[in-house]
Parts: C-alpha cells; sequence; structure tokens
C-alpha cells in the first residue's frame, strides 16, 4: 500500500462541453465546489435526460441492483463496453449496457469503499462508491471507511477555503490516498487490481495495521537477537576473564610454592654452612688446646736451656768513664 496524492475526477471534454469546463470558470470556487459542478455537467453530456446530478434517475422497470449484477464488472475491458454502432446514446444500444458503462464512467474512476472490520487479519473490503456517494462526495472529500465517524457527506465551510477543503475550516480530518492491491475472483477468472481509498490518520492506521505488527514482530526479533548475541558474548568474556583469574591464582600459588621450596633451601645451605663453620672453629680449638702443653715446654726448655750470665762489677775507672760519657754526651 502507498500512499498518493489526492486526484480527483478526470471528465472527457467535448466540443459541446459548457464553459464550466474552462478554467477561467474555476476561479473562486473551493474543491467541492468544483466537484458538484463537474458531476451536474457529466451528467448533462452523458444523460440529457436528467438536468442535474442530485435528481432522480428513470426508473426502469427493473431495479438497477439486478441490472448491475448482470452486466457489472469491478474493472471493464474495452471490448465490455462495445455498444451497437454509434455512442452510449445510440438507440440500438440495449438499455442495460448504457447503464453500466455510465456507471462506470461516472463512479469507477478514482475512488472505493472500504470496510476495515477486520483489519487485524489483514482482510480489507473493497467496494466501488454508488452514484448518490459519488454526489455527496462520500469517500472523496470524506472518510472512505463504511464504519469510520468521518464517512459522513461532505459538508463544505459557510466561507471559501483553501484546497484541500479538509485541512483547517473543516470537520474533516486530514486525509491521505492509499492505493491497495486488490485481488478477486470475477466470471471464474482471479483477477488484481489497484484500488484507491481515502482514509482518515485512525483509519489510514486500521489499514496499516496488519504490516505495522509484521513489522514490529520483526523488530522485536531482531532486538532479541541482539539480546542473545550480547548475552553470549557477555557470558564468553565472563568465562574467559574467570579462566584467566584461575591461571593467575594457579601462577600465584606455584610463584609462591617455588619461593618457599628456594626459601627453605637457602636455609638449609646456611645450616650447612654454619655447621662447617662450627667443626672447623671446634677443630681450631681442639688444636690449639692440644699444641700448648707442647708450647710451654718448648719456652721452658729454651728458657733453662741458656747461659747463665754472671754480674760482675765495674772499676772505679769505668764507673768515671760512665759518668763522663754521661756529661759529654
Amino acid at each position: 500500500m502507498t500512499e498518493q496524492s489526492s486526484t480527483y475526477l478526470r471528465l472527457p471534454l467535448a466540443a459541446s462541453t459548457s464553459s464550466v469546463f474552462r478554467k477561467d470558470a474555476f476561479s473562486g470556487l473551493n474543491a467541492y465546489e468544483k466537484h458538484i459542478r463537474f458531476v451536474n455537467e457529466y451528467t448533462k453530456f452523458y444523460d440529457k435526460s436528467s438536468a442535474s446530478a442530485l435528481q432522480k434517475p428513470p426508473q426502469p422497470s427493473i431495479s438497477e441492483v439486478d441490472i448491475l449484477k448482470r452486466n457489472h464488472k469491478f474493472l471493464r475491458d474495452e471490448e465490455d463496453d462495445v455498444v451497437q454502432p454509434g455512442d452510449s446514446n445510440d438507440t440500438t444500444a440495449t438499455w442495460e449496457q448504457r447503464i453500466a458503462k455510465k456507471y462506470y464512467d461516472k463512479l469507477f474512476k478514482e475512488f472505493a469503499i472500504t470496510n476495515l472490520e477486520r483489519y487485524k487479519e489483514g482482510k480489507v473490503a473493497l467496494r466501488w462508491r454508488t452514484k448518490k456517494e459519488v454526489v455527496s462526495g462520500i469517500g472523496q472529500f470524506t472518510c472512505a471507511n463504511m464504519k469510520c465517524s468521518h464517512r459522513a457527506p461532505y459538508m463544505p465551510p459557510s466561507t471559501v477555503s483553501h484546497f484541500p477543503p479538509n485541512y483547517k475550516h473543516s470537520h474533516q480530518p486530514n486525509l491521505k490516498s492509499w492505493e491497495v492491491n486488490f485481488a478477486y475472483k470475477e466470471g471464474g477468472t482471479h483477477k488484481n487490481a489497484l484500488v484507491k481509498i481515502r482514509l482518515c490518520p485512525e483509519c489510514s492506521y486500521m489499514l496499516n495495521y496488519k504490516k505495522m505488527k509484521e513489522k514490529e514482530e520483526l523488530a522485536a526479533l531482531e532486538a532479541e537477537k541482539r539480546r542473545k548475541r550480547k548475552e553470549k558474548k557477555r557470558k564468553r568474556k565472563e568465562r574467559e576473564e574467570e579462566e584467566d583469574g584461575q591461571d593467575d591464582i594457579e601462577g600465584k600459588r606455584k610463584s609462591k610454592l617455588n619461593k618457599r621450596f628456594s626459601d627453605s633451601k637457602n636455609d638449609s645451605e646456611d645450616d650447612d654452612n654454619t655447621d662447617q663453620d662450627s667443626e672447623d672453629d671446634g677443630k681450631e680449638i681442639d688444636k690449639s688446646e692440644s699444641e700448648k702443653p707442647v708450647l710451654v715446654e718448648s719456652l721452658a726448655a729454651q728458657i733453662w736451656g741458656a747461659p747463665q750470665v754472671l754480674e760482675t762489677e765495674k772499676s772505679k775507672d769505668e764507673e768515671m768513664d760512665d759518668f763522663f760519657n754521661d756529661i759529654f754526651s
């Protein structure tokens, strides 16, 4: 479904058409007033028996509903509208053919009516507008949803407003045009058609509800996948940090054991060195103690074995010489 810009009835021009189809005739008219002028002139051009589109069409012997059931097609081909020689006003054309083409020309050009009751299931019902809806502007100037409160016939403002007429001076909300792919079965044949519907903001939300929910579910699924990836990454990081912590603890424990082993080894070596020094000291003490008596005996032998020196008295001359030596020295 794509949003489309507003488009309105495109009517064929003819040399016999009145001046209402000329640009200078539209000056000072808003969109709704132009719409009424178009519908009136279109009716006069194709059905001269009706003075205005607001007048009731002549009642045939059978109802239009019965005629449409037999002749109506959702989308018509060129051969569907081929009549007897002449145009749609030719007397040789059947009344059923003329009214079917008339409805196609007038009602099946632009906008459709929709039913959004089952919007949560993604199911949208569509139909073309009736003549009364076309004339009153329902589905073009009002919301096309059959159950919407804004579907009431368009009430133009008392003063001429700027286009679009539902902007500021109207009770209608801002409408958007949506182009919808409509798949249907007609005459035993499956067909597809792009139809245009005008919706208010609330009904636009209903029209796009299914796709919006699918997008939200997809976004939620993507968010859940991202959350799981982040959670998995976080757990992996925690596990790696835990493993690194275990490695650090194991390394510290081994380092501590190695340090203890090294300290104990150094202590044992110090003890061995201390014992060795003690033994050496003990040996030296024992050696000195054992050598002491021998030394005493040797000293005693030297003392007692030395020649004895006897002192002699000096003569008087030697004493006088010693005296004078002390004076003259």
